[in-house]
């Protein structure tokens, strides 16, 4: 049997991180706990995520997590994934901390907790969120599948960054069995009120059949995300203070979403329609309408780059990684580019 590490707040791991403080974990979240740990010869404090004990096939499926977020590389808009640790045979995702700022906030949750945002901020926000996105798919991501206002956090800067690829599904010609399951698990614990803060943005197809999903999904997700920042919060379906998971579903599937005047309407309006062939087919096609909707408005936003230095780093680290989780050949690739 394979040991679990559980550790408490205090406790010194490998004599090179100390726990801070602990996220998550078996009934306070999904499959996932996140130790906050202050690393040794280092200023800023990092993340060790793993998966919960008790998680079936959780090993397996964070394996998977772990080659998928490292895989997405260094880009501004990703929380970057440092390296990958395996401590007394168990998985740890080392992964970026996003600070929180003077106001208490670091994911776009907390600002809609607190009375929402700035149209330059949503603009800023839904282009950054197209880069992170395009650039993951370029790393062969095929669909992240819980995008929503929790995993998209907000540095100390104002800048957005897509976290958490505990469900996300790479572009590979093999069907994951273990995702599918996965999706599978979740919707049964959704009877049981621990998913439903993820099937709210669940797109019609990810309800369906999440093994068939693409990007276009992620798209639906943010529209939802993306008409609560508009609106301080308010949800684009009729809904009630107390719904259960079929009248979510029933919302999703054939209720039409309620309208609003604003500028951005239109472009929420193309993210959330049910068949994904009417919706932006590429994150390019829905930055070109937010690029114009910044133009009426005289909003300059950032550009999408990526600097050599993260480049060279982001190779190293994926070599480290893909060593450490036992594919030598992955490494070696690596190395040589």
């Amino acid at each position: 049997m394979t040991h679990y590490n559980e550790f408490q707040i205090g406790d010194i791991i490998l004599g090179e991180f100390k726990v801070l403080d602990i996220f998550g974990g078996e009934g306070k979240s999904g499959m996932g706990v996140v130790y906050l740990v202050k690393r040794r010869n280092y200023i800023k404090p990092v993340i060790l995520k793993t998966y919960q004990k008790n998680e079936k096939i959780s090993r397996i499926r964070f394996q998977e997590e772990a080659e998928i977020w490292v895989s997405m590389g260094i880009h501004q808009n990703i929380v970057e994934a440092n390296a990958i640790e395996i401590i007394n045979e168990q998985i740890f995702i080392i992964a970026e901390f996003i600070e929180k700022d003077e106001e208490d906030r670091n994911t776009i949750t907390n600002y809609l907790n607190q009375g929402g945002t700035s149209i330059f901020n949503i603009i800023k926000w839904s282009a950054q969120f197209c880069y992170g996105m395009n650039y993951a798919i370029s790393k062969g991501l095929k669909v992240h599948r819980d995008i929503k206002p929790e995993n998209l956090m907000i540095d100390s800067n104002g800048n957005l960054k897509i976290t958490d690829f505990g469900l996300a599904k790479a572009n590979t010609n093999e069907t994951s069995e273990n995702s599918d399951s996965q999706m599978k698990i979740n919707v049964r614990l959704t009877n049981q009120g621990s998913f439903i803060g993820t099937i709210l943005y669940s797109s019609p197809e990810q309800i369906r059949d999440s093994s068939s999903i693409d990007f276009r999904s992620d798209i639906y997700s943010f529209g939802i995300v993306l008409y609560q920042l508009i609106t301080n919060g308010n949800y684009p379906y009729p809904i009630k203070d107390s719904v259960t998971l079929n009248e979510i579903i029933h919302l999703h599937l054939t209720e039409n979403i309620i309208p609003i005047d604003h500028l951005i309407f239109p472009v929420i309006e193309k993210c959330l329609r049910k068949n994904p062939i009417n919706r932006y087919q590429t994150f390019d096609h829905l930055v070109d309408d937010i690029n114009s909707i910044a133009f009426k408005l005289g909003i300059k936003i950032p550009h999408n780059r990526q600097a050599v230095d993260d480049k060279i780093r982001e190779l190293y680290t994926q070599s480290y990684s893909f060593n450490i989780l036992g594919n030598k050949k992955e490494a070696l690739k690596l190395i040589n580019e």
